[in-house]
């Protein structure tokens, strides 16, 4: 999955960068001992970039279009995805409801074997999907008492 891979690549990816600093929330499985949940808070980033996703009324094609403003932070303050045609933010539009769907069902998985194989699809085969091992859960063996209670 890749949201860059035509034309203006290095302006989308400020723009993704931008949104992601603006919208990203510390987000924790167990907030009382502060446990990080990364998979949570990319969830809860990309839920919010397409609940920003508005129309807007495109002047060419004399029609309302959907569309994601993201605006540099500093002087111009132009929209970042300015330059997208708008096939191509439909495109992203799309590409973020799918990476959406495969984050839940990752959540969802109880292996996390599966959840990074599912990720894997979606990041590409840099990422990584721990072995067997390595998620393997370590447990001291059970006492067994020879002797009756009383």
């Amino acid at each position: 999955m890749n949201f860059l891979s035509d034309g203006n690549a290095a302006a989308r990816g400020i723009a993704l960068t931008i949104a992601a600093y603006e919208h990203l929330q510390e987000t924790f499985s167990d907030f009382f001992s502060r446990v990080h949940d990364d998979l949570g808070a990319l969830r809860t980033l990309i839920s919010t970039l397409l609940k920003r996703f508005t129309y807007q009324w495109d002047e060419t094609e004399q029609t309302f279009v959907r569309r994601l403003v993201v605006k540099l932070p500093v002087e111009p303050e132009n929209d970042l995805f300015e330059r997208m045609t708008n096939n191509h933010m439909e495109d992203l539009e799309v590409k973020l409801k799918d990476l959406l769907t495969t984050l839940d069902a990752a959540a969802d998985a109880v292996d996390p074997i599966e959840a990074c194989e599912q990720l894997q699809d979606a990041f590409g085969d840099d990422f990584p999907v721990p072995s067997k091992e390595e998620t393997a859960k370590q447990h001291r063996p059970a006492i067994i008492s020879s002797g009756s209670s009383a």
